[in-house]
């Protein structure tokens, strides 16, 4: 009798064990506060305030389409990953603390996955309130003209100024202003110098945390827009003699750019690593929560990338904006007949695939 008790009680005790188990792997519903504790909405990287930017009524409907979902059984979870391609929803509350959820699709399913992995099926309902954006991909400057004099004064420019650096980029960005946005002289001067100053603060920024474009990337980009570029009417009427004129292929004339087109794709890149940050819930920086990528972006840049980059001294920076001073002061004339001749814009901008960094 003392045996068969005992060999009950093993039975009930595996059991129980294996009872535990299944219920530690099963989870509930997702929980909510109440609404009227609910201050903002996060969609992709757009934040809104409920009742102001956001209707009340599109809130409730979210807020309980995320808490009808059903949990996922755990013999489908081993086949669920959102992977890289998701899409965040946020539930803010008036203290600051938010609830994230990552959205995905498998066939023609829509799941989605809270901040802790746990799995939800049933949530078709995210497309109702997808904005049209999803994650952000960076641009990146190539140069490419479609006017003859402007085409002539780009690789005139380009001799005399190579390698095509920050001097060059100050000594157009100039121009720019003067010709294309009216500015007066000094004023043009002063903006180019502070956008050449980000610029290369975004460069040396990259570069302290090991940023690359690496040679496959740059020449896929290369090889996309130099067959663009050779389809158009404007290469093969005047582009392409002129281009033999000044002795190089349209391929060359973009890999000439290099270093310009790397500190364009980090300050990109730089911009775009924190708009998904804030996309994937992140909004604090330091004791400074954001209620906007924008103000997430601003803050990154004004109390951790410039800090971090003038601790290691602006010196090269000063150096370079002397010598490109000094070459628009001693080209002055020539640069200002230039610009009564341009009529196009020097640079375009190009999507180009990223690079993992």
């Amino acid at each position: 009798m003392k045996k068969q008790v005992l060999t009950l009680f093993a039975a009930f005790s595996i059991c129980f064990l294996f009872s535990g188990c299944e219920k530690e792997e099963n989870y509930g519903q997702v929980e909510l506060p109440d609404m009227g504790k609910i201050e903002q909405v996060q969609l992709g990287s757009m934040r809104m305030t409920v009742g102001e930017d956001y209707p009340q009524a599109n809130a409730e409907s979210l807020v309980s389409n995320l808490e009808k979902a059903p949990p996922v059984n755990k013999k489908q979870r081993k086949d669920l990953d959102k992977g890289e391609d998701y899409w965040s929803v946020g539930v803010v509350v008036k203290n600051g603390t938010k609830q994230m959820f990552y959205f995905f699709r498998k066939g023609e399913d829509w799941y989605f996955e809270t901040e802790d992995g746990r799995l939800y099926s049933d949530g078709d309902f995210v497309t109702e309130h997808m904005e049209s954006c999803q994650k952000m991909t960076a641009p990146v400057l190539i140069a490419m003209i479609g006017e003859e004099e402007t085409h002539k004064i780009y690789f005139d420019l380009m001799k005399e100024l190579e390698p095509i650096d920050l001097r060059f980029f100050y000594i157009t960005d100039v121009m720019k202003n003067i010709s294309y946005k009216g500015y007066s002289e000094e004023k043009a001067i002063e903006l180019a110098e502070q956008e050449a100053k980000d610029l290369w603060i975004n460069d040396k920024y990259a570069e302290m945390q090991g940023y690359q474009l690496s040679d496959k990337k740059l020449a896929e980009a290369t090889e996309l827009y130099a067959e663009q570029y050779k389809e158009s009417e404007y290469y093969k009427n005047i582009g392409e003699q002129i281009y033999k004129d000044y002795g190089l292929t349209v391929e060359e004339g973009i890999e000439k750019g290099r270093s310009l087109i790397e500190a364009a794709y980090f300050r990109s890149k730089i911009q775009v690593d924190r708009k998904n940050e804030f996309y994937d819930g992140k909004d604090t920086i330091g004791d400074k929560q954001c209620k906007s990528w924008e103000e997430y972006y601003r803050v990154f840049v004004e109390e951790v990338m410039i800090p971090e980059v003038e601790k290691e001294g602006i010196e090269e920076f000063e150096e370079t904006m002397k010598e490109a001073k000094a070459f628009y002061e001693a080209n002055r004339e020539k640069l200002q007949e230039m610009m009564g001749k341009m009529e196009g814009e020097l640079y375009t901008i190009g999507d180009v695939p990223q690079d993992e960094v």
